[in-house]
Parts: C-alpha cells; structure tokens; sequence
C-alpha cells in the first residue's frame, strides 16, 4: 500500500495542583521520564510520562535497502581498448633508421602494443526505479544481483503481508467481600487437566522457572508455558480443549471472585507493524458558560448589563484500545498496547460567584479514566492477562422526610442512611493469533465462517426442515 503512516503518542499523570494528566495514541517504542522538583514547599510535583512514535515507511525504506543491496555487489568490469596508431609510428621509424635487426624490431613491436593497451576501469552502475503508486519495482543489475534483490524482495513482503487477529475482552470484575484484596491468581491453575492459567519467571539464559504446579523450581531453557524465551516474567491462559473458547473460559473462572461484567469484546485483523485502533465511545456534550455584567450609565443612572456565553464542548466515554504487533521468526508477536476505558462518575458545578449571582448552574463531567500502556511478548494463539486495575466505589445515601429530620433528638428516626463500599478490579485479555493467510478457509478463520449470512441461513434451513 502506497501510505506512509506515523503514530505518536504521549501519556502522563502529574500530581501538582493545576496539572492533568495527558494521553493520547501510542505507538511503537518509548521513553519514560521522571521529573520531581520541591522547593520551600510553594513547588512540589512529580511527573511520569511516556512518549511513543511509530514510523512506517515502507517503499522508502525498501528502495534504500535495494540500493544498498546492489552496492555491495558492484563489480568493476575492466575495458581493454586495443590502439595501432603507436605501433605504427614505431615501426615506420625503424625502417628508417635501418639499423635494428628483425628480433630488435619484433621486441619492439611487442612492447608497443602493450604500451599501446589502454586500460579503463568502469564501475557498473545498477540502478532502481520505483512506483510506489501501481506498485512496480524495476532493477537494473546482473543475473546474480536479481537474484538477491528477489531474495530479499520475497522475505520482505512475506513478513509484511503477515497479518494478526486481536482478540480482547475488558471485564470488569465486582469482588466479593473474601476477596477484597483483588483476584487470586493461583485458584485458576486447573492440575488435573494441564489447562488454565500459567506463570512462569524466567532468570537469565538458562531459563530457572517457578511451576505453580509443583510448587519448585525448574530449569532446561523453557518457560511455565513450554517455550523458549530470554528472562522476563511469562503469564497465560492455555485451554487445549477449546480453539475459540478461551477467553469465555476465562471469564467463566472468574466469576467465582464476585460479579464479572463484560465491558466490551472487540475482534481486530492487523498487519505486521502497523497500528490499529479501536474506539468505542459516547461523545459527551456539556456546556461551559461565561457570565459578563457591565454598567452603562443612561440619562445619569448606572444600568446593569449582562450578558452569556455558552460554549458546546464534548468528551469521549467508553473504550479506546491501539495495539501494534511485530511478529518475529518464531510466530511470536509483540504488543504495544493501550487500552483506556472512561466513564461519567458525576458533575461538579462551576463555583463562579456570577455565574451564583445570575442564577446559572454550569456542570462539569467528572471522567475516571484506567488506562495502562504495556509492551508484551505472546505466542500465537496464547492469552496474555492485564489485571490489577482496581479501584473503591463507595456510596453514602441519605433519605430523610423533610422538615422532621431535622429536629433535634428526634430527626434520626425521620432519615435513613445507605452506606456502601464496592471494590472492582478491571481484567484485560488479549489473544493474539498469527493469520499467514487472511481467508475463511484458513485454520485460524475457520471457526468466524458459521458467523456469514449466507452458513446462518443454511442452519436455519437445516433445523425448518427437521
């Protein structure tokens, strides 16, 4: 595709009085800094930010790389051009002379011609001509260096074509008063059927492991999910039972830590470094209103004029998830990820005193925002778990008769009180899956053929006529 894509992004959270936090798209990479400054204590702030960029230029960089390519195989072709003007002059003048033998002139004729021999040394010039728009590539080289521009051709845009089905699920997950301090982990490791969650830490090369299983630790270069892999934390979801069913699995497993509501499930096909963004969300319309009262003086007495702008603004509300994958030799696929979920928590009213004085009320949204951003290592087809996203919901409801409860003494028996503390913790899951050939009949689109019009109607002829 001729399209040349850049992604930036920024995201921050700032503790001072008059900061915000910021966010925005992410990209691939990524740099975090980390700013404190105190002062007299009239200062005193911390901020951590991450700023990500993402570049994809594909037909230029491909060009440079041809190009470098064909460099290195230059070769320099030597030119011998043969000349008889020397020659001839030498031999007129030894016939005059008529005093050199036949051996001197043969002698001298020989080292003529090779002084004679001009040698030009030329280097072939190989030459790339591109049209990104129709998508052609001519080369002009020689048979071997075709048959490494091919070669490198080839690996290019086979990895490039490579696309990735990402599937998530953001569930959010009331907990129950026996596990307030969050989702236990290791209650979701099925023993008896080498399935559910795995985590492993791997140290240094030779890959020490922890087995949930057993409970010690192990060594042999594989991770707790089979694999070989360098040092890192490894976490995953494995159901080999099920080939599509395992996140519902996994949701179904944790619903033994409270209530689970599923706050979105989005399916999204990518190609190999490229960004995608999904976005679901309520444009949240509030207004900001500006109140101006001036005096204007009329025939020697002050009049009042007032006078009000209202300006729309608008907030987004709901789910914002951009993930880069990067497929590697192994079918491996690294994530950037980012997922951010808002929602409305309430209104603060705007305290200016004339917008009081007029008798204006103008709300502002009060926006929660959970947002984590995360560069993960997950096999084809494994789960990979983002949790830990918890927060405390508490609710104090007072309903009272008016008038009688505010008596003293006996205003307590007029008013009821409502108290409740509610901890959720927001679970993500992402599965993403290595399609080397975007088509239903592939093994990894398979199971989506029975979603299509046309297998929905063929069903439900099927079950019309039993």
């Amino acid at each position: 595709v001729n399209m040349n894509r850049d992604t930036s992004g920024f995201i921050g959270a700032a503790s001072e009085i008059s900061s915000t936090g910021q966010s925005a798209i992410s990209g691939a990479g990524g740099s975090t800094t980390t700013t404190v400054s105190n002062g007299n204590g009239a200062s005193n702030s911390s901020r951590t930010s991450v700023k990500s960029d993402s570049k994809h230029r594909l037909w230029d960089n491909l060009i440079i790389n041809i190009k470098e390519l064909l460099a290195e195989t230059d070769k320099e072709v030597i030119v011998s051009r043969y000349g008889t003007s020397q020659v001839e002059s030498q031999d007129k003048e030894s016939d005059k002379a008529g005093t050199n033998t036949k051996e001197e002139s043969s002698r001298t004729s020989s080292e003529g011609r090779d002084k004679a021999r001009a040698e030009y040394k030329t280097l072939f010039a190989s030459t790339v001509i591109a049209n990104p728009e129709t998508g052609v590539i001519s080369v002009r080289a020689t048979n071997k260096q075709h048959e490494k521009v091919q070669e490198f051709i080839d690996r290019v845009m086979g990895s490039a074509k490579k696309q990735v089905l990402i599937e998530a699920t953001i569930v959010e997950v009331k907990l129950s008063d026996s596990y307030q301090a969050g989702i236990d982990w290791s209650k979701l490791n099925d023993n008896s059927s080498n399935s559910g969650f795995v985590f492993g830490q791997t140290l240094g090369s030779k890959g020490v492991n922890f087995n949930k299983t057993t409970g010690a630790f192990s060594s042999g270069g594989k991770n707790a999910l089979g694999e070989t892999t360098a040092a890192g934390f490894v976490a995953g979801y494995l159901n080999p039972v099920s080939a599509i069913g395992n996140i519902a699995a996994s949701i179904t497993l944790l619903e033994q830590f409270g209530n689970t509501k599923v706050l979105s499930s989005p399916k999204i096909m990518v190609l190999n470094n490229q960004t995608a963004i999904l976005k679901v969300v309520d444009n949240l319309v509030y207004f900001t209103v500006q109140s101006q009262i001036s005096q204007s003086l009329t025939g020697g007495a002050g009049t009042n004029l007032q006078s009000v702008t209202t300006t729309a603004n608008t907030v987004p509300v709901g789910v914002v998830m951009s993930v880069t994958p990067q497929i590697n030799d192994t079918s491996n696929v690294n994530l950037d990820v980012r997922p951010t979920i808002s929602r409305v928590l309430g209104f603060v009213n705007d305290p200016n005193p004339l917008l009081a004085q007029a008798g204006t009320v103008s709300s502002i949204p009060q926006i929660q925002v959970r947002e984590m951003e995360s560069v993960l290592n997950v096999a084809s087809g494994n789960i990979a778990v983002l949790g830990g996203l918890m927060q405390d919901e508490i609710r104090n409801n007072t309903d009272a008769v008016p008038g009688l409860s505010k008596v003293p003494g006996v205003g307590n028996v007029f008013k009821g009180k409502n108290n409740a503390n509610q901890k959720t913790e927001l679970v993500i899951f992402l599965r993403p899956t290595v399609i080397p050939n975007a088509s239903l009949e592939s093994d990894e689109l398979q199971s989506f053929k029975q979603y299509l019009p046309a297998q929905q109607l063929e069903k439900t002829l099927e079950e019309a006529n039993q």
